[in-house]
């Protein structure tokens, strides 16, 4: 059996599994599977967004020199951008979801790392619900400035301390109905 069938079987039982292999199972299917379809779809979908890329771009170079997650997001909103679930879960490049304004968990996700890449220590993290097949993208940030840990969900910023206590930062999304996060 391929890895990408065994993590299909393995996600559907949900429950069953413990916190340790869906985080080996998460790995697997981000390295092998996800990866390669995602490089196709956000491919197509980065072709139909080329004119806006020099523009997108000088954007994401604006969102930089803004020193404060909770003020990138507060921009964010102001111009418009959206969550907005896809029908093909990919993630797309930073500059296309600044193109298109919207974007799913993992789109923004990504568009957070990229705008705060070199400031501070970056996880990318999956969170999952008890019971449920269901997970949530999310990034979390400990800037190198002042040694504020944040956890950053689609446009906003979810929570901060000044703790090491990543765990209760990470139990904001889904509460007491949390099961575990993967960092990859």
């Amino acid at each position: 059996m391929n890895r990408a069938v065994i993590l299909v079987l393995l996600m559907s039982i949900g429950g069953g599994c413990t916190c340790t292999q869906k985080e080996a199972f998460m790995k697997v299917h981000r390295k092998y599977v996800k990866k390669l379809t995602n490089w196709v779809l956000a491919d197509n979908e980065a072709k139909k967004y080329t004119e806006e890329k020099a523009a997108a771009r000088n954007y994401l170079a604006d969102l930089r020199k803004i020193d404060s997650p909770a003020l990138i997001s507060q921009k964010l909103v102001a111009d418009g951008f959206h969550w907005h679930a896809e029908n093909a879960d990919f993630v797309s490049y930073p500059w296309v979801t600044i193109a298109r304004k919207r974007g799913d968990c993992d789109d923004f996700m990504e568009l957070w790392g990229s705008i705060l890449k070199g400031t501070g220590k970056i996880e990318r993290v999956t969170v999952t619900r008890k019971n449920s097949n269901s997970a949530h993208a999310m990034l979390l940030y400990r800037r190198y400035e002042n040694d504020m840990l944040y956890i950053l969900s689609n446009l906003r910023v979810l929570g901060s301390t000044t703790t090491d206590d990543w765990e209760s930062l990470v139990r904001l999304f889904y509460g007491d109905q949390t099961d575990c996060y993967v960092k990859y």
